[in-house]
């Protein structure tokens, strides 16, 4: 039963609340912002896991670190000749 009680606790609190807050940032930021913040998920749980669990990258989490870093550096160039740069993510995100 208390079991239970705290997996109930949890739903609500982390995941419910938790969906709630990111889904309310989301929509009061700008999708560059976002798309930030998206992007450095994989960085932060690497950390964690290295400062929490004292575990660290393997070769095959040294060689999706490389290539997340690749698509980063790639979504962020910007175009040369135009004004405003628009990313990808701005793209699909205002329709167009």
């Amino acid at each position: 039963p208390k079991l239970w009680l705290l997996m109930a606790i949890y739903s609500v609190v982390i995941i419910i609340l938790g969906q709630f807050m990111w889904y309310r940032g989301i929509k009061s930021a700008s999708s560059d912002v976002v798309s930030n913040l998206t992007m450095i998920t994989p960085f932060l749980t690497l950390a964690f896991a290295f400062l929490l669990l004292g575990e660290t990258p393997d070769l095959y989490e040294s060689i999706a670190i490389a290539v997340i870093l690749t698509g980063m550096i790639v979504a962020k160039i910007k175009v040369k000749g135009k004004d405003e740069t628009v990313t990808q993510v701005d793209k699909s995100l205002s329709g167009g």
